[in-house]
Protein backbone atom coordinates (compact mmCIF):
# COMPACT_ATOMS: atom_id res chain seq x y z
CA UNK A 1 0.00 0.00 0.00
CA UNK A 2 1.43 3.36 -1.01
CA UNK A 3 2.36 5.94 1.60
CA UNK A 4 -0.20 8.67 2.17
CA UNK A 5 0.24 11.91 0.26
CA UNK A 6 0.83 15.19 2.04
CA UNK A 7 -2.72 16.44 1.77
CA UNK A 8 -5.14 15.61 4.55
CA UNK A 9 -7.84 14.03 2.37
CA UNK A 10 -5.31 11.58 0.91
CA UNK A 11 -4.13 10.68 4.43
CA UNK A 12 -7.70 10.07 5.58
CA UNK A 13 -8.39 7.77 2.63
CA UNK A 14 -5.06 6.00 3.25
CA UNK A 15 -6.15 5.42 6.87
CA UNK A 16 -9.42 3.84 5.69
CA UNK A 17 -7.67 1.59 3.16
CA UNK A 18 -5.17 0.56 5.83
CA UNK A 19 -7.94 -0.25 8.27
CA UNK A 20 -9.84 -2.26 5.67
CA UNK A 21 -6.68 -4.20 4.81
CA UNK A 22 -6.34 -5.06 8.50
CA UNK A 23 -9.91 -6.41 8.49
CA UNK A 24 -9.13 -8.45 5.37
CA UNK A 25 -5.97 -9.79 7.03
CA UNK A 26 -8.03 -10.77 10.05
CA UNK A 27 -10.52 -12.64 7.86
CA UNK A 28 -7.65 -14.42 6.09
CA UNK A 29 -5.95 -15.31 9.38
CA UNK A 30 -8.85 -16.77 11.35
CA UNK A 31 -8.38 -20.54 11.51
CA UNK A 32 -11.28 -22.39 9.88
CA UNK A 33 -12.66 -23.71 13.17
CA UNK A 34 -12.29 -20.24 14.67
CA UNK A 35 -15.23 -18.77 12.76
CA UNK A 36 -17.59 -20.62 15.15
CA UNK A 37 -15.80 -19.46 18.33
CA UNK A 38 -17.71 -17.42 20.94
CA UNK A 39 -16.10 -15.66 23.91
CA UNK A 40 -16.40 -17.91 26.98
CA UNK A 41 -19.33 -17.18 29.26
CA UNK A 42 -21.02 -15.26 26.48
CA UNK A 43 -24.24 -15.74 24.62
CA UNK A 44 -22.80 -13.34 22.09
CA UNK A 45 -21.93 -13.58 18.45
CA UNK A 46 -19.55 -16.08 16.90
CA UNK A 47 -16.44 -14.74 15.19
CA UNK A 48 -18.20 -15.02 11.83
CA UNK A 49 -21.29 -13.26 13.20
CA UNK A 50 -19.14 -10.41 14.56
CA UNK A 51 -17.57 -9.94 11.14
CA UNK A 52 -20.99 -9.96 9.49
CA UNK A 53 -22.22 -7.43 12.07
CA UNK A 54 -19.38 -5.01 11.28
CA UNK A 55 -20.05 -5.35 7.56
CA UNK A 56 -23.76 -4.70 8.10
CA UNK A 57 -22.99 -1.60 10.18
CA UNK A 58 -20.90 -0.23 7.30
CA UNK A 59 -23.75 -0.80 4.86
CA UNK A 60 -26.31 0.55 7.30
CA UNK A 61 -24.48 3.86 7.63
CA UNK A 62 -24.06 4.14 3.87
CA UNK A 63 -27.79 3.48 3.40
CA UNK A 64 -28.62 6.13 6.00
CA UNK A 65 -26.29 8.69 4.47
CA UNK A 66 -27.69 8.10 0.99
CA UNK A 67 -31.40 7.96 1.90
CA UNK A 68 -31.78 9.66 5.27
CA UNK A 69 -33.56 6.51 6.49
CA UNK A 70 -32.37 3.76 8.77
CA UNK A 71 -32.36 0.39 7.05
CA UNK A 72 -35.24 -1.86 8.04
CA UNK A 73 -34.81 -5.58 8.60
CA UNK A 74 -35.95 -6.13 5.02
CA UNK A 75 -33.24 -3.76 3.78
CA UNK A 76 -30.53 -5.28 5.94
CA UNK A 77 -27.79 -7.06 4.08
CA UNK A 78 -27.03 -10.64 5.00
CA UNK A 79 -24.59 -13.38 4.17
CA UNK A 80 -26.26 -16.79 4.08
CA UNK A 81 -23.12 -18.73 4.94
CA UNK A 82 -20.49 -16.42 6.44
CA UNK A 83 -17.25 -18.11 5.44
CA UNK A 84 -13.84 -16.74 4.53
CA UNK A 85 -14.67 -16.28 0.82
CA UNK A 86 -18.03 -14.56 1.41
CA UNK A 87 -16.63 -12.33 4.15
CA UNK A 88 -13.63 -11.31 2.06
CA UNK A 89 -15.88 -10.37 -0.85
CA UNK A 90 -18.20 -8.41 1.46
CA UNK A 91 -15.31 -6.46 3.02
CA UNK A 92 -13.62 -5.71 -0.31
CA UNK A 93 -16.85 -4.36 -1.78
CA UNK A 94 -17.98 -2.45 1.31
CA UNK A 95 -14.46 -1.10 1.82
CA UNK A 96 -14.57 0.43 -1.66
CA UNK A 97 -18.04 1.87 -1.02
CA UNK A 98 -16.95 3.44 2.27
CA UNK A 99 -13.81 4.86 0.64
CA UNK A 100 -15.86 6.32 -2.21
CA UNK A 101 -18.35 7.91 0.20
CA UNK A 102 -15.55 9.30 2.37
CA UNK A 103 -13.81 10.77 -0.69
CA UNK A 104 -17.03 12.37 -1.89
CA UNK A 105 -17.81 13.70 1.60
CA UNK A 106 -14.33 15.16 1.94
CA UNK A 107 -14.96 17.05 -1.31
CA UNK A 108 -18.37 18.21 -0.04
CA UNK A 109 -20.25 16.06 -2.57
CA UNK A 110 -21.85 13.55 -0.17
CA UNK A 111 -23.57 13.78 3.20
CA UNK A 112 -22.42 12.47 6.53
CA UNK A 113 -25.42 12.38 8.83
CA UNK A 114 -24.80 12.45 12.57
CA UNK A 115 -21.10 12.18 13.57
CA UNK A 116 -21.10 15.99 13.59
CA UNK A 117 -21.53 15.75 9.80
CA UNK A 118 -17.79 15.08 9.75
CA UNK A 119 -16.24 12.43 7.48
CA UNK A 120 -13.26 12.19 9.85
CA UNK A 121 -15.49 11.51 12.86
CA UNK A 122 -17.38 8.86 10.88
CA UNK A 123 -14.08 7.24 9.90
CA UNK A 124 -12.97 7.26 13.55
CA UNK A 125 -16.30 5.67 14.55
CA UNK A 126 -15.97 2.88 11.96
CA UNK A 127 -12.37 2.13 12.89
CA UNK A 128 -13.17 2.16 16.62
CA UNK A 129 -16.23 -0.05 16.19
CA UNK A 130 -14.41 -2.63 14.10
CA UNK A 131 -11.32 -2.54 16.34
CA UNK A 132 -13.58 -3.32 19.33
CA UNK A 133 -14.83 -6.39 17.49
CA UNK A 134 -11.28 -7.40 16.47
CA UNK A 135 -10.45 -7.52 20.17
CA UNK A 136 -13.53 -9.65 20.87
CA UNK A 137 -12.59 -11.93 18.00
CA UNK A 138 -9.01 -12.36 19.23
CA UNK A 139 -10.31 -13.11 22.74
CA UNK A 140 -12.87 -15.62 21.47
CA UNK A 141 -10.19 -17.44 19.50
CA UNK A 142 -7.78 -17.52 22.43
CA UNK A 143 -10.42 -18.69 24.90
CA UNK A 144 -11.44 -21.46 22.52
CA UNK A 145 -7.92 -22.86 22.19
CA UNK A 146 -6.86 -21.29 18.93
CA UNK A 147 -5.36 -17.98 17.95
CA UNK A 148 -4.43 -15.82 15.04
CA UNK A 149 -1.07 -16.51 13.41
CA UNK A 150 1.62 -14.16 14.84
CA UNK A 151 2.06 -12.42 11.49
CA UNK A 152 -1.63 -11.47 11.61
CA UNK A 153 -1.93 -10.81 15.35
CA UNK A 154 1.13 -8.56 15.55
CA UNK A 155 2.22 -7.57 12.06
CA UNK A 156 -1.19 -7.41 10.43
CA UNK A 157 -3.19 -5.80 13.21
CA UNK A 158 -0.52 -3.36 14.36
CA UNK A 159 2.24 -3.23 11.77
CA UNK A 160 0.03 -1.55 9.20
CA UNK A 161 -0.38 1.49 11.43
CA UNK A 162 3.15 1.56 12.80
CA UNK A 163 5.10 0.87 9.62
CA UNK A 164 2.71 2.39 7.09
CA UNK A 165 2.33 -0.77 5.02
Amino acid sequence: MAEPADDLAAQILWAWRSHNSIQLGLIAGVPNKGFAAVPLGSRGRTVAEQLVHCWRVRLGWLHYFETGKRPSNGDAAHIDKPNRVALRKAYVESGKRVENHLARALRGEAKIRMHGKSPVRWLAYLVSHEAHHRGSIALALKQNGTSLPDEVAMGGLWGTWIHGR
